[in-house]
């Protein structure tokens, strides 16, 4: 009698760990997406690192003119390929690895960029493109 009780007790210790081990491991993976999901949203108030040095360039200056200047400053642009885009979707500054310029031209985005895009008062100042090899 007291051994099957004592089994019967660990049995149930043993699925009740189980038990919270399964949702403690839910509860983490729910967490990480409502805070993945929360960081990348475009109305997210915590910034990425380097649009503050944009912001305050623009501000400064009051348009994109020498806006290179930034992005040889930032460690984290300096390696990427990007295009600085107006709001009419024009280019105003390419990083591109492609060494033909674009600048000046109009540009579409394509589904595999990365768009980061700024407002000031509702309105669009611009929109960062991070390009991604098609590969």
């Amino acid at each position: 009698m007291y051994s099957s009780v004592r089994e019967i007790r660990i049995r149930l210790l043993s699925l009740l760990v189980r038990v919270f081990v399964f949702v403690l491991l839910l509860s983490l993976i729910f967490f990480l997406v409502v805070v993945g999901s929360f960081l990348t949203s475009q109305t997210s108030p915590i910034s990425i690192p380097f649009s503050g040095a944009l912001e305050g360039y623009y501000i400064g200056h009051g348009s994109w003119n020498g806006v290179e200047i930034v992005f040889d400053s930032l460690n984290e642009l300096r390696s990427l390929d990007t295009l600085l885009l107006d709001k009419e979707q024009r280019i105003v500054l390419d990083r591109d690895s492609d060494s033909a310029s674009k600048t000046g031209f109009s540009y579409e985005l394509k589904p595999n960029d990365f768009a980061l895009t700024w407002k000031r008062m509702g309105k669009r100042l611009v929109c960062l493109s991070l390009l991604r090899s098609p590969h």
